[in-house]
């Protein structure tokens, strides 16, 4: 089976145009473009040294802390004008188990 003839020329023309423009320097382009590239200082690239330690994370919030075990103390007196109170443990404090959280004036009410 024979070529179509339009091949043959389309590929003799190719090798033509490409013998012609060699002379004019087209070919070496590639060729200079690396020697100029071989002859230019490689920057190197910044690095970092990374080593394992603990990740510090700081948080300044602000709130208040309840007890999940928090007991209410109801004082349910019939006369409240007669009660005074002596001494009281402040809001915030540590208190322990046993601990005297009032302490009430008990003459004026027996």
């Amino acid at each position: 089976m024979q070529r179509p003839a339009w091949i043959s020329h389309f590929s003799l023309m190719v090798v033509l145009l490409t013998a012609g423009f060699a002379p004019l320097g087209f070919a070496d382009e590639g060729t200079k473009a690396t020697e100029e590239t071989k002859l230019a200082p490689v920057k190197k690239p910044d690095t970092h040294t990374v080593k394992a330690e603990r990740l510090l994370i700081e948080l300044k919030l602000s709130g208040t802390f309840e007890s999940a075990h928090a007991v209410e103390v109801a004082l349910r007196p019939k006369s409240w004008s007669k009660l005074e109170v002596k001494q009281a443990v402040a809001h915030g404090d540590t208190v322990k188990k046993g601990d005297r959280l009032v302490e009430l004036d008990l003459e004026e009410l027996a």
